[in-house]
């Protein structure tokens, strides 16, 4: 009979706490949608594979680091520089601008998958 009276009193005390979290959990979802909707940033990450030419170099490279996390990178022979960058798909635009105008549009950019 103990073991019954206290095994009703452990589920008494723990449903409150159990309809806290989830109406925590369900808050944080609504809260996550409306900000989706609310901002024109999207929240998913795209990588971006960059070849910067030699003469380039110099100013697209602290570009390319400074905007994403860099995955991986590969100096050439010729002095280009080959990188991976991990992106928010919302600054795709910007990244793509700001590295046109660095190298005058002679950058050469594939989205990976």
């Amino acid at each position: 009979m103990k073991e019954k009276y206290l095994e009703t009193y452990k589920t008494i005390l723990l449903v409150p706490f159990l309809e806290l979290f989830y109406l925590h959990l369900f808050q944080e979802n609504q809260d996550k949608q409306y900000m989706e909707d609310l901002l024109p940033i999207s929240m998913e990450n795209i990588r971006i594979s960059v070849k910067i030419p030699a003469e380039h170099v110099g100013k697209g490279y602290g570009i390319a680091r400074n905007y994403g996390s860099l995955e991986r990178e590969d100096w050439q022979s010729d002095g280009s520089w080959i990188g991976i960058i991990k992106l928010p798909a919302g600054m795709q635009t910007d990244f793509y601008d700001k590295l046109n105008e660095i190298t005058k549009g002679n950058v050469e950019t594939r989205i990976l998958k």
